[in-house]
């Protein structure tokens, strides 16, 4: 099971941003040490306890079996937790630029992109569908991006659904869930083994503590 713990959160000034998501993701990440594995630890110790792979994937030195990811984007952070190698990527569904699909998408998923004809929100969705796909996929492994996004080609089912799976063509050996979250957010997870994803809300305190 993949236990995933999400938090919302707003900060009136922008220039905050990340050093408000990071923070929130270092919360996420101590409770759920705290309530799946009874290890209490403060967000400084977590920092202090950090080791890096060689890409600069962060992991818990005095605990390496417990796996875990985190992901931030604009009014949300998400920490996910498994037993084996772990990557998530959570975005806000938004306009992109047309320039992004050839760094991001291959051929074959510009293909279906462009199949859904002119619909914007479609195809907002698709291209964001593919993109938290794929940055999941380089964070499970630890390679970040040294490897192009171009170079992983997905397929799903093109009809939105809340919970769905996709395959990654280029690792057939990797699993992948997404969810599609209320206002618009999108939650993709990847690992080695095929489980199911086990959504958790923070506890209050901890978007209360966030909220300026």
């Amino acid at each position: 099971m993949i236990t995933v713990y999400i938090a919302r959160y707003y900060d009136p000034l922008p220039e905050r941003r990340h050093l408000t998501e990071h923070s929130l993701g270092l919360k996420l990440l101590a409770e759920g040490l705290s309530r799946l594995y009874g290890r209490s630890m403060d967000t400084e110790a977590l920092t202090a306890g950090f080791s890096y792979g060689p890409y600069g994937k962060p992991y818990l030195t005095a605990y390496p079996d417990i796996h875990f990811n985190i992901s931030h984007c604009p009014g949300l952070a998400a920490c996910a937790f498994s037993d084996t190698p772990v990557g998530i990527d959570v975005e806000r569904i938004r306009p992109f630029r047309d320039r992004l699909l050839k760094k991001a998408l291959s051929s074959e998923e510009q293909l279906l992109l462009h199949r859904l004809g002119t619909e914007e929100s479609a195809r907002e969705e698709c291209f964001f569908r593919f993109w938290t796909l794929k940055e999941s996929c380089i964070k499970q492994s630890g390679t970040g991006m040294t490897v192009p996004l171009s170079s992983y080609s997905f397929s799903f089912d093109p009809e939105p659904s809340a919970d769905c799976s996709a395959i990654c063509r280029s690792h057939p050996e990797l699993f992948f869930r997404q969810r599609l979250l209320k206002d618009g957010y999108i939650l993709s997870v990847c690992t080695g083994h095929k489980e199911d994803i086990l959504l958790l809300a923070a506890s209050e305190n901890i978007a209360a503590d966030i909220i300026y």
